[in-house]
């Protein structure tokens, strides 16, 4: 809960615009009459009171306001609400969303708590500000499970609950998963040094979309359906049309695509015949920078281009159409509003800092209650102060070691700062915000990050996050106004080195990572990288002693001690590579990494019992990850005990039956034992599943063969050229068969 007024105790009925309307007949004139319009009001909740008659007609009116009995719930990842048709921007076409605001309730003046995706979900969720459910970055954090999310409430409440998410950013790993019957599963099979495929992190909207709509027509009772469309966020690549209609706009393409999608929601909900009965809440989770204020993409500035969205609530014939309500609102109050238009009591009413909005879609004048706003970024990644603001529906504020007031109705671009001309003002609002953040305390925040797993860390990072956090130099009397430049610069330069990393251009990776240090001195992100490519280029030596000061910078960055170890292990201090796994086990006994890793060492070192003991403490934490499965099972057949390994891997080929390199597995496994017809038909289904792996049909002629079946295995081994003309094995074997 907030230490002062919620979001700064703003009063909800300022500024009615209906101050002297009788409260039947503004009903009637709205077409509520009779629903709450005659006698016996009940009294209005806190921050709503009204002392006119007209102020409590007001709030019985918005109290009697229903939709439902579903709710889909539609987030559009990195969507400003200056770029949609409906919000005023001629240049783009999005006839859906102008539907769903031309027959809905839209608000003028919505702020995201935060311009970063996973905590601005999580306060979507809880109806919480980030300092009040800790979430405050991408990866490393993740919502607490004593938070009640509002997929908890509603499933108490009998409804089917599916969450359907288009991007690893909202993995069930970081806790948004909570209270959900199904959710989108992003978990693969980690493999060592395997390169990140961006199917693995991102989906397209039409994707998500087919999976939510299967999902809501097997639903026979209530159901909640959480949709999040990622397409809009960096790298913008639409598909056609929307690229050749938006040709030098692509980010505006994405929209469009997104928008095109939105209408297939529409007609799919249409002829299930589930409109009627359903309210639609669409919104952005934040903004896009797009160059404004030197900021290209979002997380770092909380200027309105990437704080100010877009919502929207839908319920044909349930919800007055057409309504435009201008005063302030926050995306922390979906989930009060939601609930309640839903008739849903929440037992966690007194743990929101959200409000429920109702009165608004009447009194569409009200200015509103002052919404909280934050950025993290710059203290987290790089020492420099954190940013934290106040958004009312004509001023903003925002907290910085030159702190900022702009007059939004006269500049929307938040290009002249007005503090010294209106200081009254600014000391007001500072103080509103100081009583929200009371006792939040972000130099613990910083320094207290947990390690998040290599794999996590990679793929978050092939997503545009640089992520880390954990200790950083204590720089907080910067501005981050004053290095948006070197933001931008780093960002850049790290960009360009884990592209030339994956092309192994390791000469040019360490030119940019030298320009990148000379940017952000002594930075963990750069040290590391450093270190990696020494170890790549042999010079394991420095490696070591680069690796080992990232450590120091960051200890809890989880790539840093796997190449560390993996550097130790080049140099042949085996133990102390196996050692410094363990210590990073004890410190981050949640990462599944690091148990992993040691196992991988000790198996290379042929040390099988203890690489055997370093699985199964992998195993305990992610039961059900195939590749610890499969290394178990190899290890179990070297100590010639091929029934545990079949076992195993008969257990993983029923988690991952479409995963190919199960069934190869298990084909080696049952071709050990003699069961030969039985590895034929495990090959073949890997083969099915995987027709380009040479090794994959290698596999199957040799089993075939083993059968007597030279010609077949023959066709298999000239496939496997056919592939990889390089694979001598194959080239040897069929020439023995051909009797060449």
């Amino acid at each position: 809960m907030l230490n002062g007024p919620p979001r700064g105790g703003g009063d909800r009925g300022r500024g009615s615009g209906f101050s002297s309307i009788e409260p039947a007949l503004l009903c009637a004139l709205l077409g509520l009459i009779a629903v709450a319009c005659s006698g016996g009001e009940p009294a209005p909740s806190a921050g709503q009171a009204e002392s006119s008659p007209a102020g409590a007609g007001i709030v019985a009116a918005a109290q009697a306001l229903r939709a439902g009995p579903n709710l889909v719930l539609v987030t559009l990842d990195t969507v400003r609400a200056d770029h949609l048709g409906a919000y005023g921007y001629d240049p783009i076409e999005t006839p859906e969303i102008d539907r769903f605001a031309r027959e809905g309730v839209r608000f003028e003046q919505v702020a995201s708590p935060v311009p970063i995706t996973l905590p601005a979900h999580a306060s979507i969720l809880t109806g919480q500000i980030p300092p009040h459910h800790g979430v405050r970055n991408n990866g490393t954090f993740r919502l607490d499970e004593e938070a009640v999310t509002m997929a908890e409430v509603l499933r108490r409440q009998g409804y089917a609950t599916g969450g359907f998410i288009g991007s690893f950013v909202l993995d069930g790993r970081f806790g948004t998963a909570q209270g959900f019957d199904f959710y989108t599963d992003f978990r693969v099979a980690e493999a060592e040094g395997a390169d990140t495929a961006f199917s693995e992190i991102e989906r397209l909207g039409e994707e998500v979309i087919a999976e939510a709509t299967d999902w809501i027509e097997t639903r026979d009772g209530s159901f909640f359906a959480w949709i999040h469309l990622y397409d809009p966020h960096s790298p913008y690549a639409p598909p056609e049309p929307f690229a050749g209609s938006y040709p030098d706009r692509p980010y505006d393409g994405e929209i469009a695509y997104t928008d095109h999608v939105l209408g297939l929601l529409r007609r799919s909900l249409e002829r299930m015949g589930r409109l009627e009965d359903t309210l639609v809440v669409i919104l952005a989770d934040h903004g896009e920078g797009l160059g404004e204020h030197g900021e290209t993409w979002h997380t770092y500035f909380i200027y309105d281009a990437t704080v100010r969205v877009p919502l929207i609530f839908w319920a044909p014939g349930s919800l007055p159409a057409g309504t435009v309500v201008a005063g302030q609102a926050s995306l922390i109050d979906v989930l009060p509003t939601s609930l309640a238009l839903l008739g849903v009591d929440d037992p966690a009413a007194g743990a929101r800092d959200g409000v429920d909005l109702r009165p608004m879609f009447i009194d569409t004048n009200a200015s509103g209650t002052p919404a909280y706003t934050e950025s993290l970024v710059p203290l987290l990644n790089f020492g420099w102060s954190e940013l934290r603001g106040l958004r009312e529906h004509e001023w903003k504020y925002i907290d910085a070691p030159r702190p900022e007031l702009y007059d939004l109705g006269a500049d929307p671009g938040e290009s002249h700062n007005t503090l010294d001309s209106d200081p009254r003002r600014a000391a007001e609002m500072r103080a509103t915000l100081e009583a929200i953040v009371v006792g939040d305390d972000v130099e613990a925040v910083a320094s207290g990050q947990q390690a998040t797993d290599p794999e996590t860390m990679e793929r978050l990072r092939s997503l545009g996050y640089v992520g880390g956090g954990g200790v950083v130099p204590d720089l907080r009397d910067i501005d981050p106004k004053d290095k948006i430049a070197v933001y931008e610069a780093f960002n850049d330069a790290i960009d360009a080195v884990v592209d030339l990393e994956i092309e192994g251009r390791w000469a040019e990776a360490e030119r940019e990572l030298i320009g990148a240090d000379n940017v952000a001195p002594n930075h963990f992100f750069v040290r590391f990288h450093l270190g990696k490519v020494a170890l790549a280029q042999g010079r394991v030596d420095r490696a070591i002693e680069i690796l080992e000061g990232a450590l120091e910078l960051n200890p809890s960055y989880s790539l840093s001690f796997i190449e560390l170890a993996k550097a130790y292990e080049a140099s042949g201090a085996i133990d102390r590579a196996a050692d410094l796994l363990r210590e990073a086990m004890r410190a981050y006994p949640d990462v599944f990494t690091f148990p992993l890793q040691l196992g991988g060492l000790l198996e290379r070192q042929q040390r099988n019992s203890e690489a055997l003991e370093a699985y199964r403490a992998a195993r305990r934490m992610l039961p059900e990850n195939t590749r610890v499965l499969s290394r178990m099972a190899f290890l179990y057949l070297a100590q010639r005990e091929p029934e545990a390994a079949l076992e195993l891997l008969e257990t993983a080929a029923g988690i991952a039956p479409e995963d190919p390199l199960v069934w190869g597995n298990l084909g080696t496994v049952l071709g050990a034992l003699g069961r030969v017809a039985e590895a034929e038909d495990a090959f073949r289904r890997g083969v099915e599943l995987a027709p380009e792996q040479a090794r994959m049909h290698f596999n199957l002629g040799l089993v075939l063969l083993r059968q007597d079946r030279p010609q077949e295995a023959a066709q298999e081994l000239r496939r496997t050229l056919e592939i990889d003309p390089d694979f001598e094995d194959a080239r040897v074997l069929l020439a023995r068969i051909s009797g060449g």
